[in-house]
């Protein structure tokens, strides 16, 4: 049995569990995952020069697997390995970023309902209905905004899901032609006018 499938039948047989063994079985599904990314950081912070670059080589090619290892440690602390850390973190996270920037792209495009999960009556903050393009909006403000904190962008959401889709639609356009989206989307465009 592959590995695919014997991962499918263990979810499969979580049906039904309790939130603890869900999460019992997550946190060993990551633990695994990270092996080989920890035995690779451990490896390249040992003196054995040899075996050091041949580790740091294999979390390169790891690609985004190495980034959870590489900040838990333990790195080298010679100047060069820090700097060789900092760069290949850098680099793995612009990547994702960039990933996840066309993504949201596409979303905002999306003009399909997103279905509400059925929450008992009477249940407070009950969300307008919203679509993709809603959710890839809000996501879209978080990636650009950074800054704002949690309430700040939960206050914001709320309000944008209680526009009609005309208005919402509005904003997003607006939001696209912002000159911090554009540059987000594409950083060669930043001395282009709006």
């Amino acid at each position: 049995m592959s590995g695919e499938q014997q991962f499918i039948d263990q979810l499969k047989s979580l049906e039904g569990a309790q939130q603890p063994l869900q999460d019992a079985f997550a946190e060993q599904q990551k633990s695994e995952a990270r092996v080989a990314g920890r035995a690779a950081v451990k490896a390249w912070a040992t003196g054995d020069e040899q075996l050091a670059e041949q580790a740091f080589s294999f979390l390169v090619d790891f690609e985004e697997l190495s980034l959870h290892p590489l900040l838990e440690g333990p790195l080298p602390d010679d100047p060069l390995s820090v700097a060789r850390s900092m760069r290949l973190l850098v680099h793995r996270e612009s990547v994702i970023r960039r990933r996840l920037i066309e993504q949201l792209e596409k979303w905002l495009d999306d003009k399909r309902p997103v279905p509400e999960p059925r929450l008992p009556p009477g249940t407070e903050d009950q969300v307008g209905e919203h679509r993709v393009c809603d959710e890839a909006y809000v996501a879209m403000r978080r990636v650009v905004h950074f800054s704002d904190d949690d309430v700040k962008q939960l206050v914001d959401e709320g309000r944008l899901y209680h526009l009609p889709d005309a208005l919402r639609d509005e904003q997003i356009l607006k939001a696209r032609a912002t000159r911090s989206w554009r540059i987000v989307l594409d950083p060669d465009s930043v001395g282009d006018q709006p």
